[in-house]
């Protein structure tokens, strides 16, 4: 009776501590994703390369920069993440907000992921900047896509993946009828893949197709710039600006050459990683003239470089990783 009691005990004991273990990976993965997640992301590369490839005009992607940053919404949830994004390179063009509830759920040993519409989004744009205006935000503020639209995302060796079931995420069109969604989305350290389509019961589409066609963004780092543009009629002989936040996904920074003949000048960073051929990625630093469709002139270094800069002697500029 004594063995079989020993034996019981290691069962239980053994049970317990397997249990624990899958849970304590599941934490560790929650901590990875919510690391990976916040930041700013940019399909510049894939917008750049239908054309650059003669995707036909209909099928190419809009360009598209999201930004996802952590937040203080108790009311919400513990992991709250709040996502602003634009579209064609112009942060007014704002398209979407939301907010995203993320949870583990060890019953399922996935990540949940909760996302929620703001009634009215106006008063809190720009919050990635200033997640003060998130204080006080209550799910009475939000709209709930329901639980039935939940994602639940796993992870599979580098990457974390999720999908939203459109046979089961249901939800009322704010043009009458309902809406059957669908939603699959891809994060790994360095980009964010995602498509979402919306179907109505008689098989027409909203948004979106039958066909996942994702949109392809990488994740941007941030560099601190200075630029300068000769200028005759100033006494530096330039006109000059320091401590410039521009990205590495196609971010722009502009400035303007004072006096009686002035110009509109700037520079754009890529970090540019060729979908084919045997190009070699690279740091890619471009002078712009306004009213130019193409780049004057450009500079590049090593993919992960820090440190990038051009001189054209009319215009120069300087640009270090911000670590």
């Amino acid at each position: 009776m004594k063995k079989l009691a020993i034996f019981l005990s290691t069962l239980v004991i053994g049970s317990s501590a397997s249990a624990q273990t899958a849970n304590d990976i599941l934490d560790r993965d929650f901590r990875e994703m919510m690391g990976w997640l916040e930041g700013e992301f940019d399909n510049s590369e894939q917008y750049y390369f239908e054309e650059e490839m003669s995707v036909p005009e209909e099928e190419r992607k809009t360009r598209i920069h999201m930004t996802f940053k952590k937040v203080d919404v108790p009311a919400i949830g513990e992991n709250v993440y709040y996502l602003e994004q634009y579209t064609e390179n112009n942060p007014e063009n704002i398209g979407r907000q939301r907010l995203f509830s993320f949870t583990p759920d060890y019953d399922n040993h996935a990540i949940r992921m909760e996302a929620l519409v703001f009634k009215d989004a106006a008063p809190y744009v720009g919050a990635q900047f200033d997640p003060s205006k998130l204080e006080g935000v209550t799910r009475d503020d939000m709209t709930a896509l329901g639980a039935n639209c939940n994602a639940l995302w796993t992870r599979s060796a580098g990457e974390f993946s999720a999908t939203i079931d459109p046979e089961k995420c249901v939800i009322e069109s704010r043009r009458g009828g309902s809406l059957h969604i669908s939603g699959y989305f891809v994060l790994t350290p360095t980009s964010y893949w995602t498509y979402e389509s919306g179907r109505r019961s008689d098989g027409t589409y909203t948004f979106g197709g039958p066909t996942a066609d994702y949109l392809k963004l990488n994740k941007a780092r941030t560099f601190t710039c200075w630029m300068g543009v000769q200028n005759d009629e100033m006494e530096s002989g330039w006109n000059f600006a320091a401590n410039q936040t521009i990205h590495d996904q196609g971010g722009e920074i502009w400035m303007t050459k004072t006096g009686s003949n002035p110009e509109r000048m700037g520079i754009r960073i890529r970090n540019v990683q060729w979908p084919y051929g045997r190009g070699q990625d690279s740091l890619v630093i471009y002078a712009l003239k306004e009213g130019q469709e193409k780049a004057v002139s450009y500079a590049w270094s090593e993919y992960d470089a820090k440190l990038i800069g051009i001189n054209l002697r009319w215009l120069q500029s300087g640009c270090t990783l911000n670590q």
